[in-house]
């Protein structure tokens, strides 16, 4: 094989590892990625567990909480929120129900079963929630739409 011909090869081999190497989410990213919301928002959650969700996202990441009207920008307005809600919280279980993925978004229907007080009175939450996440191509969660269904 001639020097030209080997080196196209290495080039073209090297473009297709490239491509294939996109982070594309996978149903096992969205497993863990659920299983650490659930584990931050638990009452006794810890500082590592809070880092650990904290770890799915850029810095910079958008959520928008369609229900609401409310979006912010930024992990530490969310670490801030989380820790601040985490104490009124009483249990939160989050199981899937479904997940679709796409190239890097991926569509995940949670149902939860929480308990918390609001204004020194117990809710209890059970319903399902829809997340909408793009990801980068690091796999990290760029933003982050929150519908309730």
């Amino acid at each position: 094989m001639n020097k030209n011909r080997v080196t196209i090869i290495v080039i073209l081999l090297t473009l297709a590892c490239t491509f294939a190497a996109k982070a594309s989410p996978s149903p096992d990213l969205i497993k863990q990625f659920i299983s650490a919301s659930e584990s931050a928002r638990q009452p006794d959650a810890d500082t590592k567990e809070l880092e650990f969700y904290l770890n799915f996202f850029t810095d910079d990441f958008t959520d928008h909480h369609i229900a609401y009207g409310v979006s912010f920008t930024g992990k530490e307005t969310f670490r801030k929120g989380l820790m601040s809600k985490r104490a009124s919280m009483v249990s939160v279980k989050e199981t899937i129900e479904d997940v679709i993925l796409g190239t890097n978004t991926a569509v995940v229907v949670v149902n939860e079963d929480s308990k918390y007080f609001k204004k020194g009175k117990l809710k209890h939450f059970k319903g399902r929630n829809i997340l909408v996440l793009e990801l980068n191509n690091q796999g990290l969660i760029t933003q982050m739409r929150r519908y309730l269904d």
